[in-house]
């Protein structure tokens, strides 16, 4: 069994409650990152991705704590996005890939690119008034109250 990990190196890497909610919205409206897909890989994601899966799953290193930080580990490295990210948020890891081209886009994007690690917010779904038509008149759908609080609720403009 590993060693349980301490209170303070858990304190390192919690998260507030608006990230949580955020992060724990039912669909992530992420677009792919390169949809030509002109850096040659053929499933391009952005790091914000395993940016969020990881700040939700794992803890960072807190040296105060001794505590030397989760291994996140993708096997389909491919360009590097999840050791971008891992990087970004304290974590270590592992990335491997076949192919030795998409081994070195990896190595040159862990150089190259420095990522904000609480730039995971995403924008909530916005909610409009559909409007239907009925004979010579419109009527306004509206949601019902209960659903309208929860979601101003859940993403205040």
């Amino acid at each position: 069994m590993p060693p349980g990990i301490k209170k303070d190196a858990k304190e390192a890497s919690k998260i507030t409650q608006e990230e949580w909610r955020n992060l724990t919205m039912q669909v992530w409206p992420i677009y792919p990152a390169d949809i030509k897909r002109s850096g040659g890989h053929p499933c391009p994601f952005p790091v914000s991705l395993p940016q969020r899966l990881i700040m939700m799953y794992s803890f960072g290193r807190c040296i105060e704590a001794g505590f030397e930080g989760d291994i996140v580990l993708d096997m389909f490295n491919g360009t590097g996005a999840t050791c971008v990210a891992a990087e970004a948020l304290g974590r270590n890891y592992i990335g491997i890939d076949l192919n030795p081209e998409y081994c070195r886009a990896a190595l040159s994007r862990l150089e190259l690119e420095e990522i904000d690690p609480k730039a995971i917010m995403l924008q909530g779904p916005c909610v409009r008034k559909a409007t239907v038509s009925q004979g010579d008149g419109e009527v306004m759908a509206t949601p019902n109250k209960k659903r309208k609080r929860d979601i101003d609720r859940l993403f205040p403009e």
